[in-house]
């Protein structure tokens, strides 16, 4: 069998002319060089992409975090401004403070879904925009509630949830952060 393939190749060589040859090794070496110039292409191309894409997600970031801290800072002092602005100044008992809420809810409604203010034992002092709690709904049994009457900082910041304490005519219930 091995005489067969050497008398083969030698056939083959000695049909081929020299102009053929040239052609097949320029082919073969055009091939491998194209082949070589791409991987080389793709390897640089692929780390540039990976650069970039890094760079891109880390600006990203950096510009989610300003716009929370931002919006952090936005509320603090909106929550600051109707603590000490209003809330503490006021006897409660028997004074109504909507018009207070209303003025710091308008300025702040892009941020801001409702202000409600809750007594301890979870009675509806005051809320801006109008609204009414639901019948079913007892605050005292939200996580948000009991949470923030055990941390007694001026500011405490529950973890998102859906609100639903209560009634939306649009039957819309979104996500908020109780402050």
């Amino acid at each position: 069998m091995g005489k067969k393939r050497t008398i083969w190749k030698k056939k083959l060589f000695d049909d081929a002319s020299i102009r053929s040859m040239i052609f097949i090794y320029f082919t073969i070496t055009a091939l491998a060089a194209s082949v070589l110039i791409s991987l080389s292409l793709y390897q640089r191309m692929s780390r540039q992409v990976t650069e970039v894409v890094q760079e891109e997600s880390q600006n990203l970031i950096a510009q989610v975090g300003r716009s929370v801290e931002s919006y952090l800072r936005t509320i603090m002092k909106l929550s600051d401004s109707l603590y000490y602005g209003t809330i503490k100044n006021a006897d409660l008992s028997s004074q109504s403070l909507g018009s207070e809420f209303t003025l710091l809810y308008d300025n702040n409604k892009d941020n801001v879904e409702n202000i409600a203010l809750f007594s301890e034992d979870g009675a509806l002092l005051e809320a801006v925009p109008a609204v009414r709690l639901k019948n079913e709904v007892d605050v005292t049994q939200e996580e948000w509630f009991r949470s923030a009457l055990n941390r007694r900082e001026n500011q405490h910041f529950s973890l998102p949830h859906v609100q639903y304490v209560f009634d939306n005519a649009e039957n819309q219930y979104r996500w908020v952060i109780s402050l």
